[in-house]
């Protein structure tokens, strides 16, 4: 370790580790402020490679450009010696989103959270003439208020608007086309590996599948988007036009990251709206004598109690506003998400195509 990074802070326990080096939490020898993370690279590890040399030096020279930013990890620190590089930064323990994707999907306002807060650091980076190059749920980060903080610029690139990007980074399922055809390239590069990212959320698998990378990249070439309806059929066609938006192949009709951020912030202001309507669902779940629980992305109905279920009719809700009725004996178990919806003054409870209402 460096004489001046252990003169300035107190270095603890190794929390990870990288192709290129260790992470351990550390904290100012002073005992003052939050934990943080030092980030450890040996450079003998990159002497040999001059690609990854680069990308060891363009990281803290880029992160100083973008610092301090609320959704992107903060460089607080730099110490250099002659066989180390450290980077003091932001600690972010909490699980990463590839760690969140791996063991569910995300409802639409959970996503649209996410994206939110993504955008803003992307649009941020764009605004200061930064291209990450690589963004993937692996680097998109959570601190210990669950606050998103976007990580590893070691490909990111510092663009003009009339100088073109080139050289193929990023990882298979998430670089963008253009990249991928070995064409001069721009900052939207970004926002199709956010739409990944946002797609894989919503659906819990990518949108260009292959089983090996040559696979990946054909599928990611030929773009060919598709909502498959036993997964999609509950997602609001609002947010599929913004997915069409953000995979488009046309760079020039591709949406923009301040547009992905106007977009994804109007859908989070209608989430909280939203929110006030938790009451009458509450009131709907006494009458059909369920529990409901609120949380977050929606409201949750539990077992219906004995004897409760009958007299009630299930519901069909179409793209065109229609109700269809089908009548059902028995309804032993809810498992409900999203909004109430006042159709015709029918208080209507919509949970993944399916609806109930209480029959008079």
């Amino acid at each position: 370790m460096s004489q001046a990074l252990n003169r300035d802070y107190q270095v603890f326990e190794e929390i990870g580790r990288g192709r290129f080096g260790v992470v351990y939490r550390c904290a100012p020898a002073n005992d003052s402020g939050d934990f943080l993370a030092v980030k450890s690279i040996e450079k003998r590890s990159i002497s040999g490679d001059s690609l990854d040399a680069q990308c060891l030096f363009t990281e803290p020279k880029i992160l100083r450009l973008l610092s301090p930013h609320p959704h992107i990890i903060n460089l607080r620190d730099l110490y250099e010696d002659d066989d180390y590089l450290h980077m003091v930064v932001d600690l972010c323990d909490a699980p990463d989103l590839h760690s969140r994707v791996k063991h569910r999907v995300f409802s639409e306002p959970e996503a649209a959270s996410v994206m939110a807060q993504l955008m803003q650091a992307v649009a941020h980076c764009h605004r200061l003439g930064v291209a990450h190059r690589d963004i993937k749920p692996d680097n998109i980060l959570f601190d210990d208020k669950d606050r998103l903080r976007l990580a590893d610029f070691g490909s990111a690139e510092i663009f003009k608007d009339c100088e073109p990007m080139s050289g193929i980074v990023g990882t298979p399922y998430y670089v963008a086309p253009e990249v991928l055809a070995g064409r001069e390239y721009g900052e939207k590069v970004d926002v199709w590996s956010a739409g990944v990212v946002l797609y894989i959320m919503l659906a819990g698998f990518p949108p260009f599948y292959g089983e090996s990378v040559v696979e990946i990249f054909e599928a990611v070439l030929r773009g060919n988007l598709r909502f498959p309806s036993r997964v999609f059929h509950s997602v609001s066609p609002a947010a599929k036009d913004l997915l069409r938006r953000m995979l488009c192949k046309d760079v020039s009709r591709r949406f923009s990251a301040e547009q992905v951020l106007s977009a994804t912030e109007a859908n989070t202001n209608a989430s909280r709206q939203q929110g006030s309507k938790d009451e009458d669902l509450t009131n709907v779940g006494r009458l059909l004598g369920v529990e409901v629980t609120v949380g977050l992305g929606g409201l949750h109905f539990g077992e219906m109690e004995e004897g409760k279920g009958r007299g009630f009719e299930a519901v069909y809700f179409d793209c065109g506003g229609h109700l269809f009725a089908c009548g059902f004996s028995d309804v032993d178990r809810f498992s409900f998400c999203f909004v109430l919806n006042n159709i015709n003054g029918i208080s209507i409870v919509r949970a993944s195509g399916l609806f109930t209402k209480f029959r008079s």
